[in-house]
């Protein structure tokens, strides 16, 4: 395996993605949270009551970082802090009805974007596409496993 092309098709494939989440793709939403701010909210929508450090770590964001990106969506009423039971020191967040709401519009946005984007594959390309997705996940998935 040439490692030197696998990173470089890794970094191609984060810059698309990214690409899904840019700036331009969320500019008609008029939200008044920033890309890393959505990205802890969409984290959120997919994995609810999930605690603060879980959720720093998964979406990289140091914890100090990732206090202030909490508390600007508390402000913003998109998202609240619950305090567990068994253990009153572990907070999780999950989003409020506003929050999913807010999510909904950015699934939406990104939805409507990656459908352009892929209007340029065929048919065929577009299965391939997916399901070349699919068997990276799975390897993903197999190696973060591995790390843990």
């Amino acid at each position: 395996m040439e490692i030197k092309r696998v990173i470089g098709d890794l970094g191609m494939m984060h810059r698309f993605f990214k690409s899904l989440f840019n700036q331009e793709t969320m500019m008609h939403q008029q939200l008044p949270i920033n890309l890393t701010q959505q990205k802890v909210l969409m984290f959120i929508k997919h994995h609810e009551m999930s605690n603060m450090s879980q959720i720093s770590k998964m979406t990289g964001i140091e914890k100090g970082s990732f206090t202030t990106t909490a508390d600007h969506l508390i402000k913003y009423g998109l998202v609240e802090r619950v305090r567990s039971e068994k253990d009153r020191r572990i907070i999780s967040l999950t989003l409020t009805k506003e929050g999913n709401k807010v999510a909904e519009e950015i699934i939406e946005a990104v939805d409507t974007y990656a459908k352009k984007q892929f209007d340029v594959l065929s048919l065929e390309e577009k299965e391939a596409f997916i399901k070349a997705l699919g068997i990276i996940s799975k390897c993903i998935h197999k190696m973060e496993r591995r790390g843990e």
